[in-house]
């Protein structure tokens, strides 16, 4: 048992079933969805993000070059003209005195022995002597060989020495190249010649494809104050964008600007700012070598290239249309979740989507489970025998038999010669069930159910019900039916409403015998309840040839029942050789169809069909028509 289970998990087949549910909430759904995904695909991924693009990164270089004069009129230096030879750029200064290489005071100290020759601190002055001096009348410190006099730090001057460094200006050259396109570009674009270069300056209105850029618009547009910013100095960041399309032209290839501060402002910080130190040389008329050191506090400028390109390639196209089509597919899952989970009708639902074949152990690899509880009232098919018959079945089908009542047990004995005539692979299992002859204990009614458990297919003959009076007075209340019918004309309305492409009406039983007497041509398919459908079985049975002809079948959603289309059992023809088997042989041929053997059950209707009886014209008895049917039998061993 367990090698079966395994068996039939591992060989397990699941195949796409398409449902088509006719349903505003549901359809209005997917149709949404679809809308919102085929925007994100052609307003996001296509438009905004050019999914259809392979894309690269940009590579650059970046020189720059200041241009500006400053006049300052300071104590220490006097009156003194700045240009681009004399810094780097510090818009802000503190000048120290001239400094001389002589040996000065440093670190406090007692004798010599204090005093380490050649020991220097990092954050001291310079290099220690070996010996202890006077610094002053009650200190004493250990000499060192340094710059003298040693710096001393004080506050910056305020507003900045260098106020006018706010009007200098910086030309930024920048060459970019995308490799994977082999594309080049800078920034001083193909139009821009020699004397639009030299009077242009960076406005975003007027100018914004000009190179040089004014150091107060810069700090301008990161909305801060050059003057105050250059006290203390800070950083400020240059960030050139190349976003670039190269399916269009390459002069909208173009570098956008951008400026903003990155270091932080806080006053309360720890060495805010940015300074740093740089000395000018010259020797006096002794020789001795002397240096002026100035601190300078400046606003630093880190010019950031940013760039992407793209351009059409097929692959990546492939790849976000594979995707879209993806996300479409979710749609459709996620209304099946709805439908089958959510929705009122989605029992019914679950029965339309999902059907089993079992094939290990029914056979029945190619019936249909039904969904709904199905009579059917219908004459044979008419189909060729296949002319080559099928391989021997390995094993043969078990099947049901019920006989029933009345003429049932003589027309189940003609379906046996008939099948064994066809060498039919169906095994029957026969029970006797009949309250006319009291044989329908509750004992043989449960091997009933169990057979039909075990097969899912029966075949049956009428099985009478006896009439037992009791004197009760018999009542008849027209409006009881109307009630009763509600629940099913609701039920069919809301089916109906699943499929608005067939055309459904509701009709009063008499008027509907009626109307199939006077022109039957008019109904295509009737729905009703049992009671009615013995009354209709029975007339449409009269309509084409009589009780005998017609046959049917039920279907529920796991068995399937055959028997003959009219009921009435026939019980005034026992024993008399007269009962015309063809409505329970065709049924026995729709049986055999839907156990996927085709081809015995168009041999059996063939054969039936060339063949009459008493009750339709012709001469034969009950017997005579059996073995005319299996003479008729156009059977082939198979080799």
């Amino acid at each position: 048992m367990a090698c079966g289970s395994v068996s039939r998990c591992f060989f397990d087949y699941s195949t796409s079933k398409v449902l088509v549910i006719q349903s505003k909430k549901v359809g209005a759904l997917n149709r949404l969805g679809q809308a919102l995904v085929i925007a994100y695909i052609v307003g996001y991924v296509c438009v905004l993000k050019k999914g259809y693009q392979d894309t690269d990164n940009v590579i650059s270089s970046v020189t720059t070059k200041v241009k500006g004069l400053a006049l300052t009129n300071t104590t220490n230096l006097g009156l003194r003209i700045w240009d681009e030879a004399d810094y780097i750029v510090p818009p802000q200064v503190v000048h120290c005195s001239k400094k001389e290489k002589n040996p000065g005071p440093d670190t406090s100290c007692v004798s010599d022995q204090d005093c380490k020759r050649g020991f220097h601190d990092s954050r001291r002055n310079g290099v220690q002597t070996g010996r202890c001096v006077n610094f002053s009348e009650s200190e004493k410190t250990c000499e060192v060989y340094a710059w003298c006099p040693v710096e001393k730090d004080r506050n910056p001057p305020r507003p900045a020495m260098l106020a006018d460094a706010e009007n200098f200006t910086v030309l930024i050259k920048n060459n970019i190249r995308f490799p994977k396109f082999n594309f080049s570009k800078r920034n001083i674009l193909p139009y821009v010649n020699t004397t639009y270069l030299s009077q242009c300056v960076f406005n975003r209105t007027t100018d914004p494809d000009c190179p040089i850029f004014r150091l107060r618009d810069i700090v301008s547009e990161a909305n801060e104050d050059f003057q105050t910013m250059a006290v203390q100095g800070g950083v400020m960041g240059v960030q050139i964008h190349w976003n670039c399309d190269l399916d269009l032209s390459k002069k909208w290839c173009v570098p956008q600007y951008a400026f903003r501060r990155l270091d932080d402002k806080d006053p309360d910080n720890v060495a805010p700012g940015y300074n740093f130190r740089f000395a000018k040389y010259y020797r006096n008329v002794d020789g001795q070598e002397i240096r002026t050191l100035i601190k300078g506090y400046g606003i630093r400028f880190d010019v950031m290239v940013y760039g992407k390109a793209g351009k059409f390639n097929i692959i990546p196209t492939l790849l976000n249309i594979g995707a879209g089509l993806a996300l479409l597919g979710l749609v459709n899952v996620l209304c099946d979740c709805i439908a089958l989970n959510c929705m009122q009708k989605r029992q019914f639902y679950r029965e339309q989507k999902y059907t089993y074949v079992n094939e290990f152990e029914t056979g029945l690899t190619s019936s249909a489970i039904k969904p709904v509880c199905v009579r059917s009232l219908s004459l044979s098919t008419n189909q060729n025998a296949t002319e080559t018959p099928p391989a021997r079945a390995d094993s043969t089908f078990k099947v049901t038999m019920v006989p029933g009542d009345g003429v049932g047990p003589e027309l189940m004995m003609a379906v046996k010669e008939v099948f064994k005539g066809a060498d039919v692979p169906v095994e029957f299992e026969e029970f006797h069930l009949s309250e006319v002859q009291n044989m329908a204990s509750e004992e043989k009614l449960d091997q009933v159910l169990t057979s039909m458990k075990n097969n899912k297919v029966a075949i049956k003959g009428k099985i009478h019900t006896p009439m037992e009076y009791k004197g009760e007075l018999a009542s008849y209340e027209m409006r009881l039916r109307k009630l009763g019918d509600g629940l099913f004309l609701q039920s069919c309305a809301e089916v109906a409403e699943l499929y608005p492409k067939i055309k459904y009406e509701n009709i009063i039983i008499d008027n509907c015998c009626m109307q199939l007497v006077q022109n039957p041509y008019q109904f295509d398919v009737l729905v009703m309840p049992n009671l009615y459908g013995n009354i209709i079985d029975n007339l449409a049975a009269g309509l084409v040839g009589g009780a005998g002809v017609v046959p049917g079948e039920s279907y529920s959603a796991e068995y399937a029942v055959f028997e003959t289309g009219a009921r009435h059992p026939f019980a005034q023809a026992v024993g008399r050789n007269i009962a015309n088997p063809t409505a329970m042989l065709l049924s026995a041929a729709n049986m055999l169809r839907h156990l996927n053997l085709e081809y015995h059950s168009n041999m059996v209707s063939e054969a039936v069909k060339k063949v009459r009886t008493l009750d339709l014209g012709g001469y034969s008895t009950t017997g005579d028509f059996v073995r005319a049917v299996v003479a008729n039998l156009r059977h082939r061993p198979a080799c």
